[in-house]
């Protein structure tokens, strides 16, 4: 016990408690109406006005206190929708908005100094964040053509950033989370899949896609020793502008109703700039290619597979300009006319993933996460308790 309390770092052993109480009385109302015609309009709105009650207790060496925030957050939803299922055409459009309460500890006027060359600090003075969204959607077919199509932005207002600053004479990095605005995206996707040939063994299956990011952090160096809360101030705000555009095909053909094969390909395209000191423009491509089958054997068993090779290209670091050939299969056996599932799955059988991956985040910098098990093989038992429901008699 005596050697316990010797290696005990005092100064940076924490303990906390953190209570949450939220009460959310909804209003809500809907309209809805059929038309002779097949079509169907519906429009939805909810109001939600909550109210959040945090408490949190911290004691650490340096203090012992306790916080209490409460507050009132207004949560709307609006919802218009159009559909025509005989046409097979769906449109809707949807408006959301709620706030996020700023964490309670991150508000702590404490320095964090556990790790010597990454100081934190906490900000008494965060705001609330606040999230706008909007999404819509439509979908038709036109005889055997199907298509749907998608777009969605978000604006965070108040968004909290993990501002860093870079002591470039001691080599140490002291961050504090601070509020900024400007963050917000746009997104849109788009789907279109046709046959080839009018037996519709052949089908063609078309994906763009095509992204828009604008993020906002906080980042900055300086010259000298120690670290200090003014040191924060001088954090700059680092806007990076991400554009990425993207297309997926995906060509099937389908031999016979035991036999499937599809041949598979996307590629997404990415270019960042920013304004951050010393940030190097991205240009990058990611991209795949492979195909799958999927085969009915005798004795009611399933067997299904795909290869895909995975590639990337023009990233700084060689370690990220991969190439990846990935193998995968499952085998199912059927019983009891489909209701016991007996499946063998064997994932990456070429060993050739990596248990590293890098990520290029929204502000270009580079993120490793790492996989112990990116190769395996699993045994599953599945029972299916659904019911077919019995045809009734004229």
């Amino acid at each position: 016990m005596e050697r316990m309390e010797e290696a005990m770092d005092r100064d940076n052993s924490k303990w906390r408690k953190n209570n949450e109480d939220i009460i959310t009385p909804k209003l809500q109302y809907q309209y809805d109406k059929w038309f002779e015609n097949g079509l169907f309009v519906a429009f939805m709105a909810r109001f939600g006005y909550s109210n959040t009650n945090n408490r949190l207790h911290y004691i650490s060496n340096q203090t012992d206190t306790t916080m209490t925030d409460n507050k009132w957050g207004l949560e709307t939803t609006l919802t218009f929708m159009l559909q025509n299922y005989e046409k097979g055409m769906n449109f809707r459009i949807t408006y959301f908005s709620n706030k996020n309460i700023a964490p309670l500890e991150q508000k702590l006027q404490l320095i964090d100094n556990s790790n010597p060359l990454y100081i934190t600090l906490g900000n008494p003075d965060l705001k609330d964040m606040r999230l706008h969204t909007i999404a819509t959607y439509y979908a038709n077919k036109w005889g055997k053509t199907l298509f749907n199509t998608s777009m969605y932005t978000s604006i965070m207002q108040n968004a909290i950033a993990m501002g860093t600053v870079y002591n470039r004479t001691t080599g140490k990095t002291t961050a504090k989370p601070e509020n900024v605005n400007g963050n917000w995206s746009l997104n849109f996707y788009s789907e279109v899949d046709f046959p080839l040939v009018k037996s519709d063994k052949w089908r063609l299956k078309l994906k763009p896609s095509y992204k828009y990011l604008h993020n906002v952090d906080l980042n900055g160096s300086v010259n000298g020793d120690g670290y200090t809360t003014a040191e924060i101030v001088k954090a700059t705000r680092s806007v990076v502008n991400t554009h990425n555009i993207g297309n997926g095909l995906l060509l099937t053909w389908r031999a016979s109703d035991k036999m499937e094969t599809s041949l598979k390909g996307d590629i997404n395209y990415r270019h960042s700039t920013g304004n951050r000191e010393n940030f190097a423009t991205i240009n990058v491509t990611d991209f795949n290619y492979g195909f799958a089958t999927q085969i009915e054997l005798p004795w009611n068993i399933q067997l299904a597979t795909d290869l895909t090779m995975y590639q990337r290209r023009g990233y700084s670091s060689s370690d990220m300009n991969t190439d990846e050939l990935l193998w995968n299969a499952r085998l199912t056996k059927r019983f009891f006319k489909g209701n016991l599932l007996l499946q063998f799955d064997a994932l990456d059988i070429l060993g050739q993933l990596s248990n590293a991956r890098h990520y290029v985040n929204a502000q270009g910098m580079t993120q490793t996460f790492y996989n112990v098990i990116p190769r395996y093989c699993m045994v599953r038992l599945t029972w299916r308790f659904n019911k077919k429901a019995k045809k009734s008699e004229d």
